[in-house]
């Protein structure tokens, strides 16, 4: 048994935080996830639930509302009008408020899907790509949570520029030294396989994975202790030894890499 003398100075340090994030929030300019108010309110909802505090509920509910009423032409994850969507599914998914999505996000949500349709008329590249892909968590969530056949198909669209991508630069690597690009691939390559471990609906092509053992096995690829253990989940739910093994190595050799560098060959 945990005793109070325990949890009481974990919870005033709690509220010391909250205090101080409380007492900030004002000066917060962004209205996103990552360091604005949606990304703040999402932070004292689960605190004042863990507290059953009201007064910290409605500075979050306050919070929430500044984000969704915020002029906001940003759609990225990281900052803008997708991150805010991501946190409103959570919330009402959660039962932490109450409230109709559509009404709520409606236009928002038509601004997200207008910006992805024109994305959609120019030619993707890696830049575009890597700049809108964490898009997808925001897409994943609402397919999820409500049905979208728009996010299903902006999610495959994702998936299959993303995989030709990665094909490209893999087919390029296997044949000549390229320092830059192997740096850019391997980011490239991390963040995709983190997206789809948390959304199912985005897919990483056998080609792919098959690409990126024969760079690894040729040592054309530095260790990554992220890349190994995202790759070990992969291999667990696809029961692939062969990647398993590759996975392995990647924890195992990336201490000698905690700051990544490309091989010289």
């Amino acid at each position: 048994m945990i005793l109070n003398t325990q949890i009481l100075p974990e919870l005033s340090t709690v509220r010391r935080l909250v205090d101080y994030v409380l007492l900030n929030s004002c000066s917060v300019n962004s209205s996103g996830l990552y360091n604005g108010k949606a990304g703040i309110a999402l932070t004292l909802f689960e605190v004042s639930r863990y507290l059953q505090d009201e007064y910290i509920e409605e500075q979050a509910f306050d919070l929430l509302q500044e984000s969704l009423l915020s002029k906001n032409e940003d759609i990225s994850f990281e900052n803008g009008l997708s991150g805010i969507g991501y946190v409103l599914i959570y919330l009402l998914g959660n039962k932490f408020i109450d409230g109709d999505f559509e009404e709520l996000f409606g236009e928002n949500l038509n601004k997200i899907f207008n910006q992805l349709s024109d994305l959609e008329k120019k030619p993707f590249d890696k830049r575009i790509l890597s700049f809108h892909l964490k898009v997808v968590y925001f897409l994943s969530a609402l397919e999820e949570y409500r049905g979208s056949e728009k996010s299903g198909y902006f999610i495959r669209l994702f998936s299959e520029n993303v995989n030709i991508e990665l094909e490209r630069d893999i087919t390029i690597l296997e044949k000549k030294h390229e320092g830059n690009l192997k740096t850019a691939f391997l980011t490239f390559f991390k963040n995709y396989v983190d997206i789809t471990l948390s959304c199912p609906s985005l897919i990483l092509s056998p080609q792919v994975l098959k690409g990126y053992i024969n760079l690894h096995v040729k040592n054309k690829t530095v260790c990554d202790f992220s890349i190994g253990c995202a790759l070990k989940k992969i291999a667990d739910k696809g029961n692939d030894k062969k990647l398993k093994e590759v996975a392995e190595q990647n924890i195992l050799f990336a201490h000698q890499n905690i700051y990544p560098t490309v091989l010289s060959l």
